[in-house]
C-alpha cells in the first residue's frame, strides 16, 4: 500500500481496526487519555490508552513493543525549501491487523496470568488487555 493510501485509511474514521472502526477506538482513546485517576488505576488506564494509539498506528505495541513512549517532534523543516523539490516524507506504518492485534490480546493475556516475563505491570497490561479483547471483538463491552 503507497504511504499516501496508508495516511488516508489512517485519517478515515471509517477504517478498519480489528472489529471496530478508527473513529470508535480514537473515542475510547480521547475518554481515556484525559481522564484523572488515583494512583491505583494509572497502569490500567496508560495499558488501555496505549493499546489504543497502538490500533490507531501511532506507538509501538503495548505489551510486545514495551510501554508506549512520546516520539519526540521531528526538527522543524528548513525556512525556505525549494517547492520544486519536495522533501522525501516517511513511510507510515500500516495499522496492524487483526492478527496482530490477536497476538498482542495474547501477550497481554499471558502477562496478566503472570507467565510471561515482558517488562510491563499486570494492571498495565490488564488494560491494554481488556482493550485489545474489545477491538478484537471477542466482547462487545468497552472497557
Amino acid at each position: 500500500m503507497a504511504a499516501e493510501e496508508q495516511s488516508m485509511d489512517r485519517e478515515s474514521a471509517d477504517a478498519t481496526v480489528g472489529a471496530r472502526t478508527a473513529g470508535q477506538v480514537r473515542a475510547v482513546l480521547e475518554v481515556y487519555g484525559s481522564r484523572v485517576v488515583g494512583l491505583d488505576e494509572v497502569d490500567f488506564l496508560v495499558g488501555m490508552v496505549a493499546a489504543c494509539q497502538w490500533a490507531l498506528g501511532e506507538k509501538p505495541p503495548p505489551v510486545t513493543g514495551g510501554p508506549a513512549v512520546d516520539v519526540p517532534d521531528p526538527p522543524d523543516p528548513p525556512d525556505l525549501p525549494d517547492p520544486l523539490d519536495p522533501p522525501d516524507l516517511p513511510d507510515l506504518p500500516a495499522l496492524p491487523g487483526l492478527p496482530e492485534l490477536a497476538a498482542e490480546e495474547r501477550a497481554a493475556r499471558m502477562v496478566r496470568a503472570g507467565k510471561s516475563e515482558e517488562p510491563v505491570s499486570r494492571e498495565y497490561a490488564r488494560g491494554a488487555h481488556e482493550l485489545l479483547a474489545w477491538i478484537c471483538g471477542y466482547t462487545q463491552d468497552v472497557p
